[in-house]
């Protein structure tokens, strides 16, 4: 008896750490100036088919409001939802937003050199590099 508990504590602690590590990081980029720091980690969670942006910046700032890609001569503006997970971080000066973004909003661009637009009030924004064809090739 003994020993089909601990076994089924065993497979338990396995599913839960698969479940908190299903996101696959594929790019990182960021942007460090005298007093600003800003930067993405971007992953895939293939299990909800989201594309995650973990977007961090040390300005206070409440909410990103737009997430905009800029390739060619074109913008395509982005559906995504904060996702309620917050992670912890020692430093209370860093904002940290996990946006949730579906498989299916990206347009198709041939363009590999994109930027990013974190939109976060009328008149901030912040512009990130985007390599597009990483992004289109972990989605196809």
């Amino acid at each position: 008896m003994r020993q089909i508990f601990l076994s089924l504590c065993l497979v338990c602690t396995f599913v839960l750490c698969k479940a908190q590590n299903n996101d696959q990081k594929i790019d990182y980029q960021y942007l460090r100036s005298n007093e600003l720091y800003v930067a993405y980690t971007l992953s895939l969670d293939t299990t909800n088919n989201n594309v995650v942006f973990e977007f961090v910046v040390n300005k206070n700032i409440k909410e990103v409001k737009k997430i905009v890609i800029i390739a060619g001569d074109g913008e395509t503006e982005l559906a995504f939802k904060e996702d309620t997970f917050k992670p912890n971080i020692d430093d209370k000066k860093i904002k940290s937003f996990r946006l949730l973004t579906d498989f299916g909003s990206y347009p198709s661009k041939n363009d590999c050199n994109a930027t990013i637009r974190f939109v976060v009030s009328r008149k901030i924004f912040f512009d990130l590099p985007l390599n597009y064809c990483i992004l289109k090739k972990h989605l196809n």
